[in-house]
């Protein structure tokens, strides 16, 4: 019979989902509000989660991070998944959790916005 008590993580594969997952409950921790697959276009979203944080907290910092239920056919790797950020406050964290949990971002099209691929 199998030891089960001694399972590691290199016995465990993690998708990118995983991965994602992983960095955002990290960037959750040091309070960035990081959401998965948001069900409103980017701008919608922006305006909601940016109103909802400013009423949580009115004097801080407002920073977040999300990516679009319409874009979650990309997390199977074919192409990159594009990241919605509060801008460059919060970019350089989002960048460190990835790569801390074995991803790559690079600056997306326009500000606040990273490609995770």
């Amino acid at each position: 019979m199998p030891d089960h008590a001694h399972v590691t993580t290199d016995d465990v594969t993690f998708g990118i989902q995983d991965r994602l997952l992983l960095a955002f409950a990290e960037l959750q921790m040091y309070g960035i509000d990081a959401q998965a697959a948001v069900e409103a276009a980017p701008a919608r979203a922006r305006a909601v989660i940016t109103a909802r944080l400013r009423a949580r907290a009115p004097h801080g910092l407002g920073s977040y991070v999300f990516w679009t239920r319409a874009d979650e056919d990309r997390l199977d790797g074919a192409s990159e998944l594009p990241l919605h950020t509060s801008g460059p406050e919060v970019n350089r964290a989002v960048v460190a959790a990835l790569a801390h949990h074995g991803l790559t971002a690079r600056p997306g099209p326009r500000p606040g916005m990273l490609l995770v691929g």
